[in-house]
């Protein structure tokens, strides 16, 4: 510890107290003076070199017994002196972050990085800030603090300042999470994504699939162990190469979407107890189905009806008969009016793309009538985009109205379509 001689300003003795501590006593005549009083009287009587390099003693010893906003007073001060001093901004700045709680959530980090700016510049030596952070917010975590718990966690996910660990990073979440801290469900769900592996078995500690856990994740299969008994809407969904679900038994609900598009899924076995939302299944490769327990017995009695029917598929097959027909007769007129368009001496590059547009138009709703219908709203809105047009360049030349009217004719077609698939689901 720094100890700090002066001459007492009582009875003018030589005198010295321990920096460490908040207030001193003189040795001759027990006069009671502090620290930052005793500093004071030191610069004043004390050569500048001298003076100097006991503050900056002073400053480290303050550091290392963790008084913190001390070091900072003094780092201060000999920056008052002298700013030049660079242990002094470095000190300044690991302070700052020191003396607030989550430097990462406030103004503190500004300040910071000003002060280790200057350090740079005098030193060559970059600080890393997110490092330094993490530092401060381990040693809060340690103590028990929830929010720097789960700061830590998100550190050590996003390898901000330290090395990327999601088993570390689940293991302080695990922490807080047990301790009520509900604001790390989108970390946690950030760690899951990045976890690498084909398989993956959901952390005890977890109490429930929450919207959108595991969505767009690239496991093939899932365990979700007991006691949870919920799965979130879109809990699963878009997760394209997801094969299997091991579900518990404890499971009572299945949210709105939560498998929705997972082409790979394969048929799971659901107790008709468990309450299915609206598309749970829409577009994945499997429908929902009651579990081996709830199937009919040899003695003839008949199960509860299940809680939860499939809608029937659309039938694709014969629609696209239907529709088939009907827009190749469209192209046909469409190709024609665009031959008229073309021959009307038009701009060249303007009649390219207004042949070009339809053909993209027809070639993206033919994938949507196969793949999923809710693509046809990507050529509705290039058609909107065509009609507009035609009724612009209409006051030019009298061949756009004609683009337009088509459109029109086409998109209000278009739309019928939609509502008749829609009604025979």
């Amino acid at each position: 510890m720094a100890i700090l001689s002066f001459r007492c300003p009582n009875c003018s003795e030589e005198t010295y107290i321990d920096g460490s501590e908040e207030y001193g006593y003189c040795r001759s005549c027990g006069f009671k003076i502090s620290v930052k009083d005793a500093i004071e009287l030191f610069d004043a009587e004390a050569p500048e070199e001298d003076a100097e390099e006991s503050l900056k003693d002073f400053m480290f010893a303050c550091y290392d017994s963790g008084d913190y906003p001390k070091a900072r007073e003094v780092a201060e001060q000999i920056l008052s002196r002298n700013r030049e001093d660079a242990d002094a901004w470095y000190i300044d700045g690991v302070c700052t972050l020191d003396e607030s709680d989550y430097p990462m959530d406030s103004d503190a980090v500004k300040d910071a990085m000003g002060s280790f700016e200057a350090f740079t510049k005098l030193t060559g030596l970059e600080v890393d800030i997110d490092a330094e952070s993490f530092k401060r917010y381990l040693k809060l975590a340690e103590g028990g603090d929830v929010r720097a718990q789960h700061r830590v966690g998100t550190m050590y996910s996003r390898g901000m300042g330290v090395a990327q660990s999601q088993e570390k990073a689940m293991a302080w979440f695990k922490k807080a999470y047990e301790r009520g801290c509900k604001e790390a469900r989108p970390e946690i769900s950030n760690a899951i994504r990045w976890t690498e592996g084909d398989s993956y078995t959901v952390p005890s500690f977890i109490d429930e699939i929450w919207d959108g856990m595991f969505e767009g994740t690239s496991f093939k299969s899932v365990t979700i162990p007991e006691p949870i008994s919920r799965i979130g809407n879109r809990a699963f969904a878009n997760c394209s190469r997801l094969e299997s679900v091991k579900l518990p038994r404890t499971l009572k609900s299945i949210g709105d979407e939560a498998f929705y598009r997972c082409k790979a899924l394969r048929p799971l076995d659901i107790p008709a107890s468990v309450k299915i939302g609206v598309s749970a299944f829409y577009g994945s490769g499997t429908e929902a189905r009651p579990s081996p327990a709830t199937a009919p017995s040899r003695t003839g009695t008949s199960p509860a009806k299940p809680s939860y029917e499939p809608p029937p598929r659309v039938p694709y097959s014969s629609l696209n008969k239907v529709s088939g027909q009907i827009f190749v007769l469209e192209t046909v007129i469409f190709s024609i009016a665009l031959l008229y368009v073309i021959w009307s001496n038009l701009d060249p590059i303007v009649a390219l793309v207004v042949t070009v547009a339809p053909v993209i138009v027809f070639w993206v709703r033919g994938i949507a009538i196969k793949d999923d219908i809710e693509m046809l709203a990507m050529p509705l809105a290039m058609e909107v985009l065509l009609i507009i047009a035609g009724l612009f360049f209409g006051f030019f030349n009298s061949a756009y109205h004609l683009l337009s009217v088509i459109c029109l004719v086409d998109v209000i077609l278009t739309v019928l379509f939609i509502i008749w698939m829609e009604s025979e689901k």
